[in-house]
């Protein structure tokens, strides 16, 4: 087991045992997607693959059921993302992610939302592209003050060409990147105590897998805190990256060796893979949805980011109720509370999910070491 991912379960003893009493805790950790659509057109992208689970009530349809868009112009009004932030705060939410779906920087009002987390005492955490975040961000990223803060830059690519080719986008776009990320980098070491930590992801496919040592030195130049390297959830599962699987881990372990002081490589590619070889979890409860959950931007209320967008992960909407309601109700519900892992077709929390597991047995037996 990942013994950073127990940690980070170990963190929230307090959850683990309300869940041993019986009780429903409110998550520790919410994904809020506060817009569906993107300005990239990435190949790999699991909302908007054929076929793959995280899109069945993704796409916009006719009333026949045709395919209208791929990229709906979906976002959450200003105003219900207040509420649910509030919600959020009082229920004893600890940390909110902005992510995708869609590109949150799309949302006109990103950065009004960026400072609600901060200023309600939560955690902020951010996955972009980076190529179209307003300036206006940067001060709720970099202020001390109202929880932790971290910002991931997905990249995917070591050269312009293989990124312009891997993210759908026009070749602009990838000198837009790396300038986010040096101006964040930059932001944070002006600003005394800032909480943020900036990051660059790289999820290894079959366009870029050769460029990730070379991703990590760029990352590094442009200042970043750390570069996290993952792998890509899809239904072809490990035969995707049989062909080119020892190489690829070969170079993720070389770039692994580029870690200094002041600068992490997070190498989950190993993990990512052991999950897909794995195919459907070998145990029964989830209890990552206990602690997590997923919001997305048509406001479907969702186990988690795999199965985001499908109606084996829809638990709720909150169209017309708030946050905290649908929440409370899950508590009564046992589709919700029975929900049997063994249906997932593949998992990517199954070292969390373990730890989750570990967590209670040792507090169902805390006299024993």
């Amino acid at each position: 087991m990942n013994p950073y991912r127990q940690d980070k379960v170990l963190q929230h003893l307090d959850r683990v045992r309300a869940l041993c009493r019986g009780e429903h805790p409110a998550p520790v950790h919410v994904q809020l997607i506060i817009s569906d659509c993107c300005n990239q057109a990435c190949r790999t992208c699991c909302y908007r693959t054929d076929g793959y689970s995280s899109n069945e009530l993704f796409f916009t349809r006719d009333t026949d059921g045709e395919i209208v868009s791929r990229n709906p112009a979906r976002f959450i009004p200003l105003e219900k993302v207040h509420e649910i932030l509030e919600d959020c705060a009082k229920m004893g939410v600890k940390a909110i992610e902005i992510t995708g779906g869609g590109e949150p920087t799309v949302h006109p009002q990103h950065a009004e939302i960026f400072q609600m987390v901060r200023n309600l005492w939560m955690d902020l955490g951010v996955v972009t592209n980076g190529v179209s975040m307003d300036p206006q961000a940067l001060t709720p990223l970099v202020t001390p003050g109202g929880g932790e803060t971290w910002i991931r830059v997905s990249i995917d690519a070591g050269t312009q060409e293989t990124y312009t080719r891997v993210r759908g986008c026009p070749a602009t776009h990838w000198d837009r990147a790396w300038r986010t990320v040096r101006t964040l980098s930059e932001a944070k070491a002006k600003t005394l105590r800032s909480p943020l930590v900036v990051g660059v992801s790289f999820v290894v496919t079959e366009d870029n897998w050769r460029e990730v040592v070379r991703a990590t030195e760029l990352a590094h130049e442009a200042g970043a805190d750390n570069i996290r390297i993952g792998g890509l959830f899809q239904n072809a599962r490990t035969k995707y990256y049989d062909p080119f699987r020892d190489p690829a881990i070969a170079l993720c372990k070389e770039a692994s060796n580029l870690s200094t002081t002041n600068f992490a490589v997070v190498n989950l590619f190993g993990d990512r893979y052991q999950d897909l070889v794995q195919g459907p979890p070998d145990y029964h409860t989830c209890g990552y949805q206990r602690l997590s959950t997923y919001i997305g931007g048509d406001l479907g209320l969702y186990r988690c980011c795999v199965q985001s967008y499908n109606h084996r992960g829809l638990i709720g909407s909150l169209k017309d109720q708030r946050f905290s309601e649908v929440w409370a109700g899950l508590a009564e519900s046992r589709e919700y509370l029975e929900f049997d892992a063994h249906g997932c077709a593949m998992c990517q929390h199954n070292t969390k999910n373990r730890a989750i597991a570990n967590a209670i047995d040792a507090q169902r037996h805390g006299g024993f070491v």
